[in-house]
């Protein structure tokens, strides 16, 4: 159904057809088969007119319409036809029927069952209410009074359905309507004339589905488990025999199942305040800080002045905060491909809170899976830090299948591919020298029998000319890291010089292992060639010096690089004294000595480049958890010392981290921007130009980050919303005309579209993101330079995204039009509502962000009022 969905949602909707023109009794066409049936405007069964599209599922579409025989509201299901539901289907019909003739108080109405060209469909009464999934959502978890209050209600229609046979099957919260004067409607049966042994099946089933809605109601969850210890211990068993495993365990009616749940809740009674007070310890020891909140809570209500109640509500205030953190830091660690930092810190959340539903859930999905990233990546890099590129090959591509964004994960991939090419490579040209040289010897053999076999032959004599051996350089190498086997093998490709002095080799390697060569340049003597070798081992030792220079010189280029120089400069001056020493002792044929210090120079790069890549990874970790203003420090504080491409680099890190894209349907994005907590001070000075007396200066705390969109609503974004086409011309201009309920309406709409919930800003949410860190008055600057008002607008709105963002990348949070904020009570009561950052129309003095205009009618758009939304990702990953 949703796949139906996107592929139609950018389409204009279709025409209602009228039969010749306007026909008195304004009768519309019904659609043809397989015609598009549930846009807006389209009439369903030649009555009901669409009128909202209020909600999909896996069956069906369903449709808020109007009965136009007497202008009444109904909710229209249209049901899908596709051949692996028609069994779903046809039950669901049968229910609708069965439904519509069961009268209960808590049972929505259907009025009735029908079928047009484009298939069935039901129509029944419409609550205008939130379901309880949504309210427990919204304002938290219920008392278990008022729980077993609304389960009982819904208990009760769920027992007048099974005396007609009439059965729910999957009962949750979302399926229980909240009406205004607080009873509940049950909706969406889906079951009925079942054999008479199917029949105790489907009664426990829905005996687990109320179960389960108890659950959401005491624990404030909607999705996922439960764990059961947050219950009330009271009910803690009759919760388990109705979630049984097994059908036939469970409470075999649901009058069974309500009498077990009245009794249990009376068996424990009121609790006193050090009961109360213990059971908040007992939930601390869990880690979870739910109950210890209802533990407080409940404590407080017994004894408004218990201290142990506050020292309980703060505890679990402070629990909370740490588990937020916790979870962003395996999120973050996660985003930043740091696989075992991400594993840590997810045991620390394991082992700290082990109660709690959310730690449980996101372990089970997370755990295995980095566990397993953990080790692909350290047997991986631990080969390549060997230069075993091929053989790491395996252990990074199963990196890359379970993190496929990985650039870690692509480059050594890439590395291993070109190792394996080359490696290959060799192996057929060893493959070829060996055919030559068996050749060469065949050649050879035929012609030692040849000249005995054939009279008349001169006489030769045959030479086997030695064939040298095949050296390979290895695939990759790091200059920064060699191991002793291959330093000589790399000194002999680099010096051009294959097979040539096999003693070379080997007085070099004598140098990096400290032995002395004088010992066998004695020895050479006593044979009578001490001359001779001692040039050869000159020769020698010259040649380790000129490795020992390369590597240092490389190394020093890969320390510059890392911007050692100026963040790691101690390190990086005795490493370039002992280069140039090195270099000076090599030039007077110091030899042994020179080349200890070069090493000691190559190592001494190594540690800068290292400390300074530290640096910067420190800053890139401090972005990675999206702490931009601590990272916009440190930036500053090295921006003189590290090079300018670093810097770049990390401040482009930075500003692709406080950028956002919520997704919100196909070809629909809407643009976001992170804001992080802090402190600023709200209003305006005493001298400051245009200041009002209601702009009281004060210091503000902003305690949670949020996201905001980084322009004001466009024309083409509320058109999506709102089920219209977007305009042709001016879509990209701010959608005006709101009221503060028309902005509160879109974000409800914008939360059912997309991941995350949208909401309108507070006053202080929204003066604290205009203002950016920043405590410029913006008031009187030049038109065109940083907002859109009277003297630079022309009169007239401008597209956004026009002028220059702010240092946090919003755009025309000032000017243009004037945007719609939450505010404390005005005064005014009801009729007005706040807007902030001036319009259009604004004079130069009310473009500031302190100002504050107060004379919007509530219940009226303005043609210069728009929105500006915040959004708030969803909790669990």
């Amino acid at each position: 159904m949703d796949q139906d969905r996107s592929q139609r949602s950018d389409r204009p909707p279709t025409p209602v057809r009228l039969v010749g023109g306007d026909v008195p009794d304004g009768t519309a066409i019904e659609p043809k088969p397989g015609e598009a049936s549930d846009v807006i405007g389209s009439v369903i069964g030649r009555r009901y007119e669409a009128i909202e599209r209020i909600g999909s599922g896996r069956r069906g579409v369903v449709l808020l319409a109007r009965d136009r025989l007497n202008d009444a509201q109904v909710v229209v299901k249209r049901l899908r036809t596709d051949e692996p539901l028609r069994e779903a289907v046809g039950l669901a019909l049968k229910a609708a029927e069965l439904q519509a003739s069961v009268r209960h108080p808590s049972i929505a109405r259907v009025f009735e069952v029908g079928e047009d060209a484009s298939g069935p469909y039901i129509v029944s009464e419409y609550i205008d209410g939130p379901d309880l999934s949504r309210y427990v959502a919204t304002n938290g978890a219920m008392e278990l009074a008022k729980a077993v209050e609304l389960i009982g209600q819904i208990g009760e229609a769920l027992i007048a359905a099974h005396e007609s046979s009439l059965y729910h099957g999957s009962l949750r919260g979302s399926n229980v309507l909240i009406q205004d004067n607080g009873s509940l409607k049950v909706v969406d049966f889906s079951i009925a004339g079942l054999d008479a042994d199917d029949e105790p099946r489907a009664r426990r089933q829905d005996v687990r589905g109320v179960a389960r809605t108890l659950c959401q109601l005491l624990t404030g969850v909607s999705r996922g488990t439960v764990n059961v210890l947050e219950l009330p211990k009271s009910v803690r068993p009759v919760i388990r025999h109705a979630m049984g495993r097994s059908v036939a365990s469970r409470q075999s009616t649901m009058e069974l199942f309500l009498r077990e749940l009245r009794a249990s809740e009376l068996e424990e009674g009121p609790l006193s305040e050090a009961d109360l007070v213990r059971k908040g310890r007992e939930a601390e020891l869990s880690g979870s800080f739910a109950a210890m909140r209802a533990a407080g809570e409940e404590a407080r209500q017994v004894n408004a002045e218990s201290a142990e109640a506050m020292v309980l509500l703060r505890r679990a205030d402070a629990l909370e905060a740490e588990k937020n953190e916790l979870t962003r830091e395996v999120a973050d660690r996660e985003s930043s491909f740091d696989y075992a930092g991400a594993l840590d810190a997810l045991g620390k959340l394991i082992q700290r809170f082990p109660a709690d539903h959310h730690v449980i859930r996101l372990a089970g999905q997370k755990r295995q899976r980095l566990a397993e990233l953990t080790r692909l990546r350290g047997l991986g890099e631990q080969m390549a830090s060997a230069g075993r590129y091929a053989d790491a090959l395996g252990s990074w591509q199963r990196v890359l299948e379970l993190r496929p964004d990985d650039p870690a994960a692509q480059e050594h991939v890439r590395l291993g591919k070109r190792a394996r090419l080359r490696r290959r490579t060799v192996a057929t040209a060893a493959s070829i020298g060996s055919l030559g040289m068996l050749g060469a010897a065949g050649y050879v053999a035929w012609t030692l029998t040849a000249k005995t076999e054939v009279p008349g032959l001169d006489e030769t004599t045959a030479q086997a000319t030695p064939t040298a051996p095949i050296e390979s350089r290895p695939a990759d190498f790091n200059p920064l890291v060699r191991s002793t086997e291959t330093d000589e093998a790399v000194a002999v490709d680099d010096d051009d010089a294959v097979g040539k002095d096999a003693r070379g080799g080997a007085a070099a390697a004598g140098i990096e292992a400290g032995t002395d060569l004088a010992g066998d340049a004695a020895s050479a003597d006593a044979d009578g060639s001490a001359d001779a070798d001692r040039d050869r081992s000159a020769e020698s030792f010259g040649e380790a010096v000129g490795r020992a220079s390369r590597d240092a010189d490389s190394a020093r280029g890969h320390a510059v690089a890392a911007g050692a120089p100026g963040l790691a400069s101690e390190v990086f001056e005795l490493a370039q004294t002992r280069h140039q020493r090195g270099r000076r002792l090599a030039d007077t044929g110091s030899f042994g000595e020179a080349a200890e210090l070069l090493r000691a120079a190559r190592g001494g790069y190594v540690e800068a480049a290292g400390a300074a890549r530290a640096r910067i990874a420190s800053i890139e970790s401090m972005i990675g958890r999206r702490e931009l203003r601590a990272a916009g420090r440190e930036i500053e504080s090295i921006r003189s010392a590290a090079p300018e491409p670093l810097i770049d680099e990390l401040e482009r890190s930075a500003k692709l981290a406080r950028a956002g894209v919520v997704e919100l349907g196909p070809s629909w994005t809407v643009a976001v921007r992170y804001i992080e907590p802090g402190v600023f001070m709200m209003g305006s000075q005493a001298d400051e130009p245009g200041r009002r007396s209601t702009e009281d200066l004060r210091r503000v705390r902003i305690e949670r980050p949020f996201w905001i969109m980084a322009t004001e609503l466009t024309r083409a974004d509320l058109a999506r919303a709102t089920g219209d086409v977007p305009p042709a011309i001016g879509s990209d201009l701010p959608a005006t005309g709101l009221t503060l309920d028309d902005a509160l309406a879109l974000a409800a709409r914008l939360t059912d579209l997309g991941p995350g919930t949208f909401s309108v800003p507070t006053e202080s949410q929204w003066e604290y993101a205009c203002r950016a860190d920043s405590t410029e008055l913006r008031s009187g600057m030049p038109a065109g330079d940083a907002a859109w008002y009277l003297a630079s607008s022309g009169a007239e709105l401008k597209p956004v995204g026009t002028l220059a963002p702010n240092a946090w990348g919003l755009y025309d949070s000032l000017g243009n039009a004037a945007e719609l904020v939450i505010a404390p009570d005005l005064g005014h009561g009801e009729q007005v509502t706040m807007t902030r950052g001036g319009s259009y129309l604004s004079p130069a003095s009310a473009v500031r962000a302190a100002a504050r205009h107060e004379l919007v009618p509530r219940d009226r758009g303005d043609a210069r009022t728009g929105v500006r939304l915040l959004w708030t990702p969803d909790e669990s990953p």
